[in-house]
C-alpha cells in the first residue's frame, strides 16, 4: 500500500541525497521501548490518552459545522472550550499521539479511536463544503489575514492537518489522506487569493502559525500537487530564514510584539529542512543549521529547554535574568528535538544526539507527572521553585497536546540508518528491527543508573557498520567490546565509534559509558551552574516550605503575572565546594542515582537526584557557587 512507502518520510522523513552522506530514521513501528523511565512515562501517557473522550473533543468541530451534538456530550473546558480561540488544537495532537501509539502497539481499540475521529472530522469537512476543517469559523482566518490579530488559529490548523497525515502514514487510514488533501487544497486556495504579499509578509511576523509549511510539504510528497508546495512556501517567514542563512542572529529583535516568540519560530526551521529535502536548496539547510546552533548552544538552559514566558527576551548567552518560574515552554523542547533529529539525518553528527539526550532526560521526562499524568507547561528554572502540572481535562494547554505526543515519540530518536550503517544515538532499553538486513538488535541497559549498554544481535549474517555515539560528557571516551574482546574505540570526525564487520546471529557488543560529575555554568554568570552527571541535571531536593498540594496540579498557565502562592520563595543555600574538582559531591550506594553534599552555605546536607525524578517538592537545578574558582 502507498502509505507504507511514505511512512519513513512523514514520521521522520527519509533522507534524500544532495551531495553528502545522509541517513534515515527507522519507522517507529520497528522500534520498541522495553523498560526504564521512558517506558514508564509512555505508559502514564497512554492512560491519559485513554481518559480522553473523543466526542468531547469533537464537540466544537460539530458545532462549527452545524452538526447536532451527540446526546449527553459536553465540551471540554480550558483552551478547548467553546469560544476559546485555540479550540480544536488538541484534537490534532491527540490524533498524532494515538497514531504513534498504534504504530508501535497495534491495538484494535486505538485504531477504532483513530478511525472514529477521522470519520467524524470528514463529516464536519463535508458539511462545511470547501475543504476547510476547524472547530472555529473561517472568518477567524479572514481576520488574521487582514490584520494579523487573533490567537494562533493557523497553529491549530497545522495540528489538525498533521494529525490527519500521521493517521494516514502510521495507521493506513485512507480517509485521513482524503480529508488532508481537501484541507491542503483549501490552504492552496487561500494562499492564491492573497494578492498583497507585502502585507502578508508583515502578518507572518505577527502570527503564531505552527508548522504549516512542514505539514503542507509532507502532504506534497504524497500528492505531488504543486499547489500544496506553493502554499507551503507562502508560510515561509523570510525575516527569520534569510538572516539565519547568512549567519545573523535576529531572534530577539523586536520587529513585532510576537517576533521573538520561540515556539512560533522553531517550526519555521523544521519547515525549512523539509523545503531543503524537496528542493535541494542549501539555503534552507544553512538557515536551519545556524538557527539550531544559536538556540541550543546559546539560548538553552542546562536541561535543554529555551525561552522565558514563551519568548527570547535577550541576545545570545544571556540566561541569568531568566532563572524564573516561567522558563522553558515544553512545546519548544518538543520542536527542538524534532529539529535535532532532522538535522542529524541531513549530516549525522554526535552533537545532535547530545542535545536530544540532554533534553529528553532532563526536560521531556520531567514534563509528565508520574502519578497523575498531568502535563507541564513551563519547566521552572527558579532555584527553590517547584514543578507544576495541568489538570489535563480542564486546561488543554498547547503543552497538554504536545505532551500526549512527547512520550510516544521516543522511538523516533534512538536509531538511524543508511544502506549499510546503523547509528545508535541514544542509550535507552529498546529493540530495533532492521528489516533490510534481516536482523534485530536489542539494547539492554539500565542507563543512566549504570554506565553500560549491551547490544544483542539476532538474525541473518551480514556485513555492516554500527556507529555508537560518544557523548560530549564522556571526557575519556567510551570502551567497547565485541563478543568479550576489547576493540579500538576512538571516535571518528562525526563523534561516533564505528565498528564495521561481518555480524552474525548471537553477536554481542558491550559499550561502557563512563559518567562523571561536571558543571554547566551560566554563560553570563559563571558563579551560577548546574551540577551534571553525564547528561543528567542533578537537582537538589529542598522540601515543601510554603508549598501546598493544591499548587502542584493547576489550571493556571502563568502567562500573566505569577499568582502570589506560586511566586513565594524560600532561601536556597549556596554550594561552597571548589568548582575545580567535585569530589565533595558524593555518590550514594543505591540502584537509582543519588548524590549528597554537605558543602552548603547553611551547613545542611543536600540530596541531589536527576531533575526528571523530582516531583511534589521544591528543588534547585542551578546553584550559586561561593567557595571555589569562579
Amino acid at each position: 500500500m502507498r502509505y507504507i512507502i511514505l511512512l519513513a518520510f512523514l514520521q521522520l522523513p527519509a533522507a534524500w541525497s544532495f551531495g553528502q552522506e545522509q541517513v534515515s530514521a527507522f519507522p517507529v513501528k520497528d522500534v520498541t521501548i522495553t523498560g526504564g523511565d521512558f517506558f514508564q512515562a509512555g505508559n502514564t501517557d497512554k492512560k491519559v490518552m485513554l481518559s480522553i473522550v473523543p466526542d468531547r473533543l469533537l464537540y466544537t468541530f460539530r458545532k462549527n459545522a452545524g452538526i447536532p451534538d451527540k446526546p449527553g456530550i459536553k465540551p471540554y473546558g480550558g483552551w478547548e472550550a467553546p469560544g476559546v480561540a485555540l479550540r480544536g488544537h488538541t484534537t490534532g495532537h491527540y490524533l498524532s499521539a494515538l497514531s504513534y501509539w498504534y504504530a508501535q502497539e497495534p491495538l484494535p481499540a486505538i485504531k477504532q479511536r483513530i478511525n472514529y475521529i477521522v470519520s467524524s472530522l470528514a463529516e464536519c469537512q463535508d458539511k462545511l463544503g470547501n475543504g476547510y476543517l476547524s472547530a472555529f469559523p473561517e472568518k477567524d482566518i479572514d481576520r488574521v489575514e487582514k490584520t494579523g490579530e487573533g490567537w494562533a488559529p493557523h497553529y491549530t490548523l497545522h495540528k489538525i492537518l498533521q494529525g490527519l497525515l500521521d493517521a494516514y502514514t502510521l495507521t493506513g487510514n485512507e480517509q485521513a489522506l482524503k480529508v488532508a488533501t481537501r484541507f491542503g487544497d483549501w490552504f492552496a486556495a487561500r494562499a492564491a487569493n492573497i494578492s498583497d504579499t507585502a502585507h502578508w509578509v508583515k502578518v507572518l511576523d505577527i502570527i503564531e502559525q505552527g508548522g504549516i509549511e512542514e505539514s503542507l510539504l509532507n502532504l506534497y510528497v504524497i500528492t505531488h500537487d504543486e499547489r500544496h508546495k506553493t502554499a507551503a512556501t507562502f508560510f515561509e517567514q523570510t525575516s527569520k530564514l534569510k538572516p539565519a542563512a547568512e549567519g545573523r542572529d535576529v531572534l530577539n529583535k523586536k520587529i513585532t510584539s510576537n517576533f521573538q516568540h520561540a515556539n512560533a519560530t522553531i517550526p519555521q526551521f523544521i519547515g525549512a529542512l523539509r523545503k531543503y529535502e524537496v528542493s535541494g536548496d542549501a539555503y534552507y539547510l544553512q538557515a536551519a543549521d545556524f538557527f539550531w546552533n544559536q538556540v541550543t548552544g546559546h539560548r538553552a538552559f542546562s536541561n535543554g529547554s529555551t525561552g522565558y514566558n514563551e519568548y527570547w527576551h535577550h541576545g545570545p548567552d544571556t540566561l541569568l535574568p531568566e532563572l524564573g518560574i516561567k522558563a522553558g515552554e515544553t512545546c519548544c523542547s518538543y520542536n527542538l528535538v524534532k529539529l535535532s533529529n532532522d538535522l542529524f539525518r541531513m549530516h549525522p553528527q554526535a552533537k545532535f544526539g547530545d542535545y536530544v539526550e540532554r533534553t529528553l532526560y532532563n526536560d521531556i521526562l520531567s514534563a509528565i507527572h508520574p502519578e497523575t499524568g498531568g502535563m507541564m507547561y513551563f519547566h521552572t528554572q527558579q532555584p527553590g521553585g517547584f514543578k507544576t502540572f495541568g489538570k489535563n481535562e480542564e486546561v488543554f494547554w498547547c503543552c497538554t497536546g504536545t505532551g500526549m505526543e512527547d512520550h510516544v515519540r521516543y522511538a523516533s530518536s534512538i536509531y538511524f540508518h543508511s544502506k549499510n550503517d546503523l547509528y545508535v544515538n541514544l542509550y535507552i532499553p529498546s529493540k530495533v528491527k532492521w528489516k533490510a538486513k534481516g536482523i534485530s538488535i536489542e539494547q539492554v541497559t539500565s542507563f543512566p543508573d549504570t554506565e553500560q549498554a549491551a547490544f544483542k544481535i539476532s538474525g541473518a549474517a551480514a556485513r555492516y557498520a554500527i556507529h555508537f555515539r560518544v557523548p560530549y560528557w564522556a571526557a575519556k571516551g567510551i570502551t567497547v567490546k565485541v563478543n568479550g574482546e576489547n576493540i579500538a574505540a576512538a571516535p571518528d570526525s562525526t563523534g561516533f565509534v564505528v565498528i564495521s564487520r561481518s555480524w552474525h546471529n548471537g553477536d554481542k557488543v558491550t559499550v561502557n559509558l563512563p559518567m562523571q560529575l561536571h558543571l554547566q555554568p551560566l554563560p553570563d554568570a559563571p558563579a551560577y551552574a548546574s551540577v551534571m552527571y553525564g547528561p543528567l541535571v542533578l537537582a537538589g531536593e529542598l522540601g515543601r516550605e510554603k508549598m501546598a498540594d493544591s499548587l502542584i496540579m493547576t489550571t493556571d498557565y502563568f502567562f500573566g503575572n505569577v499568582p502570589p502562592a506560586y511566586a513565594a520563595t524560600i532561601t536556597v543555600p549556596s554550594l561552597t565546594g571548589t568548582t575545580e574538582q567535585l569530589s565533595w559531591i558524593r555518590k550514594m550506594p543505591s540502584t537509582r542515582l543519588t548524590f549528597t553534599t554537605d558543602q552548603t552555605s547553611d551547613g545542611k546536607p543536600v540530596k541531589l537526584v536527576p531533575v526528571s525524578r523530582i516531583y511534589d517538592q521544591r528543588f534547585a537545578a542551578y546553584w550559586k557557587f561561593v567557595g571555589g574558582k569562579e
